[in-house]
């Protein structure tokens, strides 16, 4: 198994992070009062943020989706950047990476996952939301059930009887609406 795939066990539920990318980036972009020694002091005295520390003291910026195995139910938060996307960001910009791969060596083939959750609409959480079934390589006959947010889905949609938004070239724009239970 790759080594940035992180699980963890609680009661009856596994928790597995199947990572897209992890690429180190200096303390100050996230926390002015912190630098390089800091992280590694304060990886010193809290030991479960190994995972997250470069070895001289960078974070690790992951961008990772979360799969929520309930035994019954396999729960994807979040579906990452994605590949062969346009994107504003030269490191993700059409992108290749083992993402799929990565997500079925965890133990999860993308047809095993019954529900997506979107826990808000930034490019590095939802894939490209027009594709995301393409994203987890799903069949056309698979369709997992989609969550997310009705505050972030409604800022996102264009007043009634207005023009619809030119989609900013991120695929952040929804093209259904969330399921009905969403919560508001």
């Amino acid at each position: 198994m790759h080594d940035d795939i992180l699980k963890w066990q609680i009661g009856d539920v596994t928790i597995t992070s199947v990572p897209e990318s992890s690429d180190p980036t200096s303390p100050k972009f996230m926390f002015s009062a912190i630098d390089k020694d800091g992280v590694l002091e304060l990886r010193e005295r809290a030991p479960w943020l190994e995972p997250f520390v470069g070895e001289k003291g960078h974070l690790l910026q992951k961008i990772h989706c979360c799969v929520i195995d309930t035994g019954k139910e396999r729960i994807a938060v979040d579906t990452c950047v994605g590949n062969d996307k346009e994107r504003g960001n030269p490191l993700w910009h059409e992108q290749q990476g083992p993402f799929l791969e990565l997500l079925t060596d965890s133990g999860y083939s993308p047809e095993s996952i019954t529900h997506v959750i979107c826990t808000h609409l930034h490019v590095d959480h939802v894939g490209d939301r027009r594709a995301d079934r393409r994203q987890l390589g799903l069949a056309r006959r698979h369709r997992p059930r989609h969550h997310a947010d009705r505050h972030h889905v409604g800022r996102h949609r264009p007043p009634p009887g207005a023009e619809a938004p030119v989609d900013p070239g991120d695929g952040a724009l929804p093209h259904r609406p969330p399921h009905r239970h969403a919560r508001r």
